[in-house]
């Protein structure tokens, strides 16, 4: 009987169309040998460090990408801020001059608008002494300093007569 067991399992290895044997089917694959494994295992490795590599190489791009656009975002923001700072003292400057408020006033103008501006520099104005003495003529001598006429007249001295009374002309 074994005969024909053994026949008939060759015949169906042979002829290739007969059904395999099921302990063969079942059967778990055998082991594999160390230097399969290694090598396997290496390449997996491999790919590990480098999929790690390429991961951190564009994190740093990002972080490089986003860096400069922050820079560019500060940049963007400081020169915003020198441009209003140029404007606001351009508007000070033109409110000044219609004004006629002496330049070294100019910075204590506060607003931010024309109209604003205008009315801070109505109230400096109102503060600042615009009383300005009336010129006098030519001709007309200068007060002493105890706000009385000159008693020596100068104009009508000859010059031996100032040298002579050249104190009293110092101290009128």
């Amino acid at each position: 009987m074994s005969e024909k067991t053994e026949n008939t399992s060759t015949d169906n290895q042979a002829t290739g169309t007969g059904e395999a044997p099921q302990s063969q089917q079942k059967q778990e694959p055998g082991p594999v040998p160390y230097e399969r494994f290694a090598e396997v295992n290496n390449r997996a490795k491999n790919a590990e460090t480098e999929l790690a590599k390429l991961q951190n190489a564009q994190k740093q791009q990002r972080d490089r990408e986003l860096a400069d656009q922050n820079k560019f975002k500060e940049l963007y923001e400081q020169r915003e801020q020198e441009l209003n700072a140029e404007r606001a003292k351009s508007l000070r400057l033109e409110v000044a001059a219609r004004k006629g408020i002496p330049t070294d006033l100019i910075d204590r103008l506060r607003g931010s608008t024309a109209e604003e501006l205008e009315q801070d520099a109505d109230t400096l104005l109102s503060f600042i002494n615009t009383k300005t003495e009336t010129p006098r003529g030519p001709g007309v001598p200068p007060k002493t300093k105890d706000g009385k006429a000159p008693a020596l007249n100068i104009e009508t001295m000859s010059p031996e007569e100032i040298r002579q009374n050249k104190h009293k002309l110092w101290n009128q």
